[in-house]
């Protein structure tokens, strides 16, 4: 809310949620009689609780001066409560025996971003000055255990109890300052900046069996784990318009430094690497309703940092999670083709290659049955991609968003030696939004969404087909808004799948209560409305 100088601006939630997903997974180690199957089937229930928050001040300093501050965050609680049974049965014997599984986790969370911000409008011909100072830290604890008892077909223990208790407690830090400007010079606009970032995440992953009613240190499955990164960049655009004819170039240098210690295996990993990435975009409009575009770009992609910490986290007894510690960034090449029809219609043909692709891969351990998946850097991956943006206007009052986009991907991989993992595959993602203008000042929209089967990793993802709706209407000279929205309407919203690496066989199906409805009211307390500059830290999307 704006009045006079100064906007105050801010906003809360509280989210409650109850839901529960039911977990399947079907493996088969081994061939012939000497195949072993493992049937795993489990239901979840989990309780998340989450407090998010939100407020900022904008102080105009002098007419063309602006200082702002803006705080964020949240603190969030899930939980869960996992059981289930896995059936282990070989085939030359026929045995068949059952694996009770049970698995607790209660992980509070919480977030506090500091945004500190300068806005100079420095003269009436478009130059600009602007600063940002960020401080975000993040802190979670995972607590909880895993316990499974293996039995006979007669109900008899073969095993005793186990139970492994584990505390993964993370804490994440990241400071960053950026300064931009623009100044055009005649008639080319000229934008440059800096900016510097320090991040150091902390994750002290520590595992206890239960021998004899006691828990245990377990160093061999334990980790602390520190990562600590500084990026330097700086940047430099240059724009023209040349008639129907727009030029648009620039270069962006990065100097990473970065240390991952392990201190449990005392192992240090290091890098200090300089990358640059160069931008070129050409434009041109034919007439006043066409318009073509051509550009290429290089990119970067860092990896999470929870994925850089060698720890494992459980899924059961026989399939984890694992860090890896050597684990690049994924650098890219993105060429695209444009064409526009008044400013509605676009169609974009585009190729990106990107090398050390960061994409998930499962090793299966012939020995202990166990599965292990873990982040790798790909040799290589191709996408070729065709986006499609038609809108359709059937009445006055009803509006369609159509868009479809074809993709081929092809990924490379080498998991050993002499092996060489290659799957390639074309996917369709189709998307309907529909828009209606109801009498008495109601909107409904209907979205509708579908997704054939994609490239994961070493895994295929199966199809996805899904339809949301919302019904909304405004009161008071439209102050109080309410909506009532229901989504995944039909429930078949599923994430379910099967590995295309020969040499292990496995496939999922996941499937939650996905279908909901959800009533919101906004109610606006008057001034003119301003909600603030929205400020994204590109460090804190790195978190999970």
């Amino acid at each position: 809310m704006k009045t006079g100088r100064v906007n105050v601006f801010g906003n809360y939630a509280y989210t409650y949620r109850h839901s529960y997903l039911n977990r399947t997974s079907f493996r088969v180690l081994g061939t012939g009689d000497a195949a072993t199957t493992f049937d795993r089937r489990s239901r979840d229930p989990e309780i998340t609780r989450g407090h998010s928050y939100k407020a900022g001040l904008d102080v105009d300093l002098m007419p063309r001066q602006t200082l702002g501050f803006v705080y964020s965050g949240f603190h969030n609680r899930w939980q869960r409560d996992g059981q289930g049974p896995t059936r282990i049965r070989r085939a030359g014997s026929g045995q068949e025996d059952v694996l009770r599984n049970h698995n607790i986790t209660d992980e509070p969370a919480h977030q506090n971003l500091f945004n500190l911000n300068y806005k100079a409008t420095l003269d009436t011909l478009g130059r600009l000055l602007t600063a940002d100072a960020d401080y975000a830290r993040y802190a979670s604890t995972s607590d909880g255990f895993l316990a499974n008892q293996r039995f006979n077909s007669s109900g008899q223990p073969t095993e005793p109890y186990q139970q492994l208790n584990f505390v993964q407690p993370t804490d994440i830090t990241i400071r960053s300052l950026k300064a931009d400007l623009i100044w055009p010079v005649a008639s080319v606009k000229l934008a440059g900046g800096l900016k510097y970032s320090a991040v150091r995440a902390d994750n002290d992953f520590r595992y206890d069996s239960l021998r004899n009613g006691s828990r245990v240190f377990s160093p061999v499955l334990s980790n602390h784990f520190v990562y600590q990164e500084r990026i330097y960049a700086a940047y430099l655009t240059a724009g023209r318009q040349l008639g129907s004819l727009s030029l648009d170039a620039g270069l962006r240098v990065e100097r990473t430094r970065s240390e991952g210690n392990s201190l449990n295996l005392q192992q240090v990993t290091e890098r200090d690497y300089t990358n640059l990435f160069p931008y070129l975009s050409v434009g041109r409009k034919l007439g006043e309703n066409h318009a073509l575009n051509v550009s290429a770009t290089r990119r970067i992609n860092r990896p999470q940092y929870g994925a850089l910490n060698p720890a494992r986290f459980f899924f059961d007894r026989y399939s984890y999670h694992e860090g890896n510690p050597y684990l690049q960034p994924e650098t890219s090449w993105n060429y695209a083709a444009a064409y526009t029809y008044r400013n509605d219609y676009s169609f974009t043909l585009s190729h990106t290659r990107v090398s050390r692709a960061i994409a998930q891969f499962a090793r299966q351990n012939e020995q202990t049955a166990e599965i292990v998946l873990r982040d790798y850097n790909y040799a290589s991956r191709e996408d070729y991609d065709l986006l499609m943006v038609v809108p359709v206007k059937l009445a006055a009052f009803w509006t369609v968003q159509n868009t479809v986009d074809v993709r081929y991907q092809r990924l490379r991989f080498r998991p050993e030696e002499n092996v060489v993992f290659s799957p390639s595959r074309l996917s369709v993602d189709l998307s309907v939004i529909q828009t209606l203008q109801l009498p008495g000042k109601l909107t409904l929209d209907v979205s509708t969404f579908y997704q054939s089967p994609m490239l994961n990793g070493s895994y295929l993802l199966r199809r996805y087909f899904g339809v949301q709706t919302g019904l909304k209407k405004s009161f008071f000279k439209e102050k109080l808004d309410v909506k009532l929205a229901v989504v995944d309407l039909f429930h078949t919203d599923h994430y379910w799948g099967y590995s295309i690496y020969e040499p292990i066989n496995i496939r999922y199906d996941h499937t939650g209560d996905t279908r909901r409805a959800n009533l919101s009211v906004t109610y606006r307390l008057g001034g003119k409305l301003s909600a603030g500059q929205n400020r994204r830290l590109e460090e804190a999307g790195r978190i999970r």
